[in-house]
C-alpha cells in the first residue's frame, strides 16, 4: 500500500514530463500536441549537461507507465469486461479488493493520475489559468523542465505595416525589448523591397528578420513600392488592401515553420505582435494556438473616433456645413467638424466603400487580440485606454512613448545617409536663441498642396520668426525660387526629429499631427501646431488642443502662422499651453523612467506595463 502510494505522488510530480514525452511517441494531431504541450518546455540540452539521469529515470518510467497500462487493460478485461466504466469507476466494483495489491495498485493511481492530468490541460488550454499550477509543478520537477515564464526566453514576432511611421515604433519596441529581455529572441518580419530601409534604421544587434515576398505590381502598384514612402498619395489605399490580399498565405507556412521548429533545442514561440492594419494575422494566429497581440501605433483616443467614423459614416447625413457638430458614435460626448475631417474621409458616404470595408474588417479582427499594447501613456491617455479595455473586453497595455528606446547615439549611428545633413540642422539650431525657432515638418508620407506650401513659406518669412522646415521628400517643401528673404534652413532630407525636438532653441512645431510627431513634440514639453492633412491626424489634434491644451490647430496657408504666434506670445494662451507642454513632457519622462518612485518596482508606469504584457505571455 505504502509503495502505491508513492507511486502515486511520484507520478504527480512528474505528470508534466511524462505528458511531454508520451505525446512525442503517440500519434496526437500536430495542433493538439501543441496545445498540451505548450505548457513544458524542455531545455534538453541543459539536461543533458546537469540532469542527464534523470532524463534516463524518465525514459524508463515511460516504459514502466505503458507496461502498467497494459496490466490494467488486461485486469479490467479479465474482471469485468472492457467498458468506459469499468476503467472510470474500476473502485466502485465489488472485486476491486483483489486489485489492490502489488502493481495493481500502482497502474489504477498511474491511470486516475494521467487521465486528471489531461483533463487538467485541456481546461488550462482554455481557461488561461494554469500558471499557479505550472510554476508549482516546475519547482517540483526539477529535471530541466523549463517553465517559459521562469526564464523568459522564447521568440517574439514582430510584424509591422509597410510604412515608415509604423516601422519606427516597432523598431523602437524591438530596442525596448531587447534592452529589458535579452533572453528573448526578436525577429521582425517584413518585405524584401523594405528589408534594405529597415536595416539602415536604429535596430538591436540580436534583431532577425525574415521576409515575406510582396509584389506591387500585382497590385496595380510601381514595382519598386514596397512602403508607402515610394506611393503617391493617391496610391497609398491600394498597399493595404495589397498586403491583406497577398501575405496571408506566406504569412501562415513562416508561422508554422516557427512552430515546427518549437523542440527540445530551440526557444518556443511566445506571441506575435502585429500592427494594427495588419489585423488579419489574428484568425491565422487563433488558428495555430499562437498569442497574437495588436500594437498600436496611434493612441486610443484617436483609434476609438477614427473607427467609429470610418465604420458609421456619421458625415454621410446630408448636411454639407463645414462647421457642423457631427457626434462620433459609440463616444459620447465626442463630436468633430466636418471641416475637421480628411477629403478622402469626406468623400465616401457609404459603407459600402472599399475603404470603409477594410476599417471594419481591421477592427473586428482586433477586438478578437489576446490583448493589446498602445504607443502612448497613461498620463496623457488614461480615461481612453480604460474605455477601450471595458468596450473591447480585452487588456491593455500602454508602454510609449516608445521612441525613447533607441538612444541619440544609435540615431546618429543608423544612417549615414543623412549625418551630414542632421549636424547641419543641429549647428544651425545651436546659433539660435532659446524658445525662437518654427520646426516644420509633415512628417513622410503626408503631401500639401504646392500653393498652401508656398503661401505658408511666405508668411513664416514675413512673421520672422527663424525657422527650420524638414523635407524629406522633394514634393514636400516649397521649390528652392520661393524662398526670398531668408531667415529660416529648408533641411531637404531626414533629420534626426527627436534631437530637434530637445534642442533648447525649438519653440514650436508644426506638424501634420502624426501620432509620432505629437508624441515626441510633447516627450520634450514644445508645443505642437497641428495642420491636419489625413489618416486620424485629425483626430490626434482633437486630443492635444482640446483634450491636453497642449497646443493650437492651425488653419489653412498663412492663416495657420496665427497659431504658431498665439503658441509662441506671451499672452495667457500661450503660457497656458507652455505649460500643460512641460507637465505633460515630466510625465511622458516619467512613465519610461528606469527609476521611479510612483511606478512599482521603481519603475515607470509604461515599464511597468511591457513587463505585466510579458508576464502574461510567458505565462
Amino acid at each position: 500500500m505504502i509503495n502505491g502510494i508513492l507511486f502515486m505522488v511520484h507520478e504527480l510530480l512528474y505528470c508534466g514530463a511524462l505528458i511531454r514525452i508520451s505525446l512525442s511517441f503517440m500519434g496526437f494531431p500536430l495542433e493538439l500536441k501543441k496545445q498540451l504541450a505548450g505548457y513544458f518546455r524542455f531545455d534538453f540540452n541543459a539536461c543533458l549537461k546537469k540532469l542527464w539521469v534523470q532524463l534516463v529515470v524518465s525514459l524508463w518510467w515511460l516504459w514502466m507507465v505503458m507496461i502498467g497500462v497494459f496490466v490494467l487493460l488486461c485486469c479490467v478485461v479479465i474482471h469485468g469486461g472492457f467498458g468506459v466504466s469499468n476503467v472510470s469507476f474500476i473502485m466502485l466494483r465489488s472485486g476491486f479488493g483483489d486489485y489492490l495489491v502489488g502493481p495493481n495498485l500502482a497502474c489504477c493511481a498511474f491511470l486516475s493520475v494521467q487521465i486528471a492530468g489531461f483533463i487538467w490541460e485541456f481546461i488550462c488550454a482554455y481557461a488561461d489559468f494554469s500558471s499557479c499550477f505550472v510554476h508549482t509543478l516546475s519547482l517540483l520537477l526539477h529535471v530541466g523542465v523549463r517553465v517559459r515564464w521562469l526564464t523568459g526566453g522564447g521568440v517574439v514576432v514582430l510584424f509591422p505595416f509597410m510604412a515608415r511611421g509604423h516601422i519606427n515604433p516597432f523598431l523602437d519596441l524591438a530596442h525596448l525589448l531587447s534592452a529589458r529581455y535579452p533572453s528573448l529572441c526578436l525577429t521582425l518580419l517584413t518585405t524584401s523591397g523594405n528589408l534594405p530601409l529597415i536595416r539602415r534604421l536604429p535596430h538591436p544587434p540580436s534583431l532577425r528578420f525574415a521576409v515575406l515576398p510582396f509584389c506591387p505590381s500585382d497590385h496595380g502598384l510601381p514595382p519598386d513600392a514596397d512602403s508607402t514612402f515610394a506611393l503617391p498619395p493617391h496610391l497609398v489605399s491600394r498597399i493595404y488592401h495589397a498586403a491583406e490580399a497577398s501575405l496571408p498565405p506566406s504569412f501562415r507556412a513562416l508561422l508554422m515553420d516557427l512552430l515546427d521548429d518549437e523542440d527540445e533545442a530551440s526557444p518556443p514561440l511566445l506571441c506575435l505582435i502585429a500592427d494594427m492594419f495588419l489585423a488579419w494575422t489574428v484568425p491565422i494566429a487563433e488558428e495555430l494556438g499562437v498569442f497574437q497581440a495588436t500594437l498600436y501605433t496611434s493612441g486610443p483616443f484617436a483609434m476609438s473616433m477614427y473607427n467609429s467614423i470610418w465604420v458609421n459614416l456619421p458625415h454621410a447625413d446630408g448636411r454639407e456645413g463645414d462647421d457642423d457638430e457631427i457626434a462620433v458614435p459609440g463616444l459620447p460626448g465626442v463630436t468633430v467638424r466636418r471641416r475637421q475631417l480628411s477629403p478622402n474621409m469626406r468623400s465616401i458616404t457609404s459603407t459600402d466603400h472599399p475603404a470603409s470595408q477594410f476599417v471594419r474588417r481591421q477592427a473586428e479582427f482586433c477586438h478578437r487580440s489576446r490583448a493589446t499594447l498602445w504607443n502612448t501613456a497613461e498620463i496623457i491617455e488614461k480615461p481612453y485606454l480604460e474605455q477601450w479595455a471595458r468596450s473591447m473586453n480585452q487588456p491593455v497595455y500602454a508602454v510609449g512613448p516608445l521612441f525613447v528606446a533607441a538612444s541619440v547615439g544609435a540615431r546618429r549611428a543608423a544612417t549615414d545617409d543623412y549625418c551630414g545633413l542632421a549636424a547641419e540642422c543641429l549647428a544651425w539650431l545651436d546659433e539660435r536663441a532659446p524658445k525662437s525657432v518654427v520646426y516644420v515638418s509633415f512628417g513622410s508620407q503626408n503631401r500639401m498642396p504646392p500653393e498652401e506650401m508656398v503661401e505658408l513659406l511666405a508668411a513664416l518669412e514675413k512673421q520672422g520668426r527663424p525657422f527650420l522646415w524638414a523635407a524629406p521628400a522633394a514634393d514636400q517643401a516649397p521649390p528652392p525660387e520661393a524662398t526670398t528673404a531668408g531667415g529660416g534652413l529648408m533641411a531637404r532630407g531626414w533629420v534626426p526629429q527627436a534631437e530637434i525636438l530637445a534642442h533648447e532653441a525649438v519653440g514650436a512645431f508644426m506638424s501634420h499631427g502624426g501620432w509620432n510627431s505629437v508624441l515626441e513634440s510633447l516627450r520634450f514639453g514644445v508645443p505642437v501646431v497641428i495642420r491636419p492633412l489625413g489618416a486620424e491626424q485629425f483626430c490626434n489634434a482633437k486630443l492635444v488642443v482640446e483634450v491636453l491644451g497642449a497646443g493650437a490647430e492651425a488653419s489653412v496657408g498663412a492663416k495657420a502662422l496665427e497659431a504658431v504666434a498665439e503658441v509662441m506670445g506671451d499672452g495667457e494662451r500661450g503660457k497656458e499651453v507652455r505649460r500643460r507642454a512641460s507637465e505633460i513632457a515630466a510625465g511622458l519622462a516619467a512613465a519610461v523612467a528606469e527609476a521611479n518612485a510612483g511606478g512599482a518596482d521603481g519603475v515607470g508606469p509604461s515599464l511597468c506595463a511591457l513587463d505585466e504584457f510579458i508576464k502574461s505571455v510567458t505565462m
